[in-house]
């Protein structure tokens, strides 16, 4: 096919539009191509912090079960004492004695 003066005269003003629209949709592609990365690494990263969060609400739970169970022995000892002491003073003030009247 072979182009015609007249024709040459139309497609060489429009050369600059016709390259600007290349220009475009050659960026436009490179665009979606690293909003996609950046989306697919968002993704990643906010997958990734949920594993930590979890992991670090396991630890906590974890971390208040053996301070319950685990008490040094002075508060083991303390504990009885306040104990004893207690029944104690129960016993101490209780009498022996009973009025009943009739």
């Amino acid at each position: 096919m072979s182009i015609r003066p007249l024709d040459m005269q139309v497609m060489i003003p429009k050369t600059p539009e016709v390259s600007q629209r290349q220009q475009l949709e050659f960026q436009k592609s490179g665009l979606e191509q690293q909003q996609a990365q950046m989306a697919a690494q968002k993704q990643e990263k906010q997958q990734y912090q949920q594993v930590i969060k979890s992991n670090e609400s396991q630890k906590a739970a974890i971390y208040e079960k053996g301070e319950k169970n685990r008490q040094s022995p002075q508060q083991n000892k303390k504990k009885k004492q306040l104990e004893k002491e207690k029944k104690e003073d129960i016993r101490g003030k209780k009498s022996g004695h009973i009025d009943i009247r009739i």
